[in-house]
């Protein structure tokens, strides 16, 4: 629920304002590239929810490794879902330190006990001044 002002003006230009509380809105919009593969349109569409999903539950991690990392392990976690684990190969061999090596330490952290422990671990991190792959800013 959010804090919202609202400032109105009736018919002879008076200002009124008030505070209002709303629920915020439970909906996001992704877009995706036209023509992908539909395996591969899924792993996309899951990783950008991954994206959205920390966004508004763990808004104070800003690492970019633990956002590719997390947006990566969703999308594995939905090509597995799907039957699609060989897809997974691509992000436990990239050699990009953001996203292959995110991805691999949050591979590796839920072998400690599934999602709940990342997000869990995730949410011990989730300030400016620490990130969730070790070390200070």
């Amino acid at each position: 629920i959010e804090t919202y002002t609202l400032t109105k003006t009736d018919y002879l230009g008076r200002k009124t304002t008030t505070n209002e509380r709303r629920e915020k809105p439970a909906h996001h919009t992704i877009y995706l590239l036209y023509g992908l593969p539909k395996s591969k349109l899924i792993e996309v569409a899951a990783h950008e929810f991954g994206h959205d999903w920390m966004q508004e539950h763990l808004p104070g991690i800003k690492d970019l490794t633990v956002k590719e990392g997390w947006a990566e392990y969703v999308a594995s976690l939905v090509n597995q879902i799907y039957g699609r684990s060989g897809m997974n190969e691509r992000m436990r061999v990239n050699k990009d330190s953001v996203y292959g090596g995110g991805y691999r330490k949050l591979r590796k952290v839920s072998r400690r006990g599934g999602l709940k422990v990342v997000v869990k671990y995730l949410e011990k991190f989730n300030s400016k001044s620490k990130t969730a792959l070790g070390g200070s800013k």
